[in-house]
């Protein structure tokens, strides 16, 4: 065999070799740790549909919220829906976000961002698990979408739907 062939053999073989790690890793860490942290996970489950009603500046505007949440183990996914209210009552704007997580010692932090990328939407919520898993209660840091400023909320509370 020449020398061209066997390195052509090597750079084929080098190639095959990278995509099998490459899947091997991405099964493990997709699948199989998932799957085993779900198996092994003893703490409260999360998972379902939750709403919210958070008053937002300036007074009068308020935002209603309901996310649905996906658990497996500590990790956290799902997808919020916003709807935004005008001091009159009207609705004038929804946003659906997606978010993603964890859990740990019965204290979630969900960081969310918009599911549409022509528009700026982000932000975390710190909360805790309470009344037996019945609500969620903390606080909120988001960017502001029409100012661009970082808005502060404390005082959320997410009731189990």
């Amino acid at each position: 065999m020449s020398t061209f062939y066997t390195i052509q053999l090597g750079v084929i073989s080098g190639i095959l070799t990278a995509i099998v790690i490459r899947a091997l890793y991405l099964y493990l860490t997709k699948v199989l740790i998932p799957w085993f942290e779900s198996l092994v996970y003893k703490g409260i489950d999360v998972s379902g549909n939750w709403k919210s009603t958070v008053q937002l500046s300036p007074p009068g505007f308020k935002a209603e919220l309901r996310i649905m949440l996906n658990q497996k183990g500590y990790n956290l996914k799902g997808d919020m829906i916003v709807t935004y209210f005008t001091p009159d009552g009207n609705s004038n704007r929804t946003r659906r976000l997606n978010c993603e997580g964890f859990l740990a010692d019965h204290y979630l932090s969900i960081s969310y961002h918009s599911a549409a990328r022509n528009i700026i939407s982000l932000g975390t919520y710190l909360l805790k698990v309470v009344r037996g898993g019945e609500q969620l209660k903390g606080g909120m840091l988001s960017l502001d979408g029409i100012t661009t400023d970082v808005q502060s909320y404390k005082d959320i509370t997410w009731e189990r739907e």
